[in-house]
C-alpha cells in the first residue's frame, strides 16, 4: 500500500500522503462527507500539442509540486515514436514572482491550469508519458486537495 517507511517494530508506517488519502476515503465513503475530495488523481487522457504532451486527469482541480529541498524536479518521462523515454519537465509551472530589482524568482511549484503539460529534450513529437517509473519512487506531484498523484503510464 502506497509509500511506507520502516517502523520501530520492523513493519511499515504509512507516510503522511497515504494517511491523508485513507482518512479522506473513510470520511467520504463511511461517514457521509460527500463534499470531501477522497480520490487521488487518475490520468484519463494524453494529447500531443507540438513538442508537448498534455495530460488530463479525473479527481484533480489543480496541482502543486513539493520537494523537501524546494526544487521543482518531477519524476516524469516522455517518449516519442522510437519508444525511448527521456526525463521531462512540467511546462506549465507558474513563473516566479518579479523581485523589486527586476529579476525573476524561481518557479513556485504551483501548476497553472488543471492539465499537466510535459516537454522532454530530444523528443520532438511526444506520444507516451510515465510517472514514478524509476527509482527513487518518491512522488512529489499533488492535486490541490493534497492527495498525491500515483504511478501511471499513458500513451500509444
Amino acid at each position: 500500500m502506497g509509500n511506507r517507511r520502516p517502523g520501530r517494530e520492523g513493519g511499515g508506517v504509512l507516510c503522511g500522503a497515504d494517511r491523508r488519502r485513507l482518512a479522506a476515503l473513510a470520511l467520504n465513503r463511511d461517514y457521509g462527507f460527500a463534499g470531501l475530495v477522497a480520490d487521488s488523481p487518475v490520468c484519463k487522457s494524453a494529447r500531443t500539442e507540438g513538442d508537448t504532451l498534455v495530460l488530463s486527469f479525473d479527481h484533480a482541480d489543480g496541482w502543486y509540486v513539493y520537494n523537501a529541498d524546494w526544487s521543482i524536479d518531477v519524476p516524469f518521462e516522455v517518449a516519442g515514436d522510437d519508444g525511448v523515454f527521456k526525463p521531462a519537465v512540467l511546462v506549465n509551472l507558474k513563473k516566479g514572482a518579479k523581485r523589486p530589482n527586476g529579476s525573476i524568482a524561481k518557479p513556485s511549484g504551483v501548476v497553472e491550469g488543471v492539465d499537466l503539460v510535459l516537454r522532454a529534450e530530444g523528443v520532438a513529437v511526444p506520444k507516451k508519458a510515465r510517472y514514478l517509473y524509476n527509482r527513487p519512487w518518491n512522488g512529489n506531484v499533488f492535486a490541490k486537495s493534497g492527495l498525491p498523484l500515483g504511478p501511471f503510464a499513458v500513451g500509444d
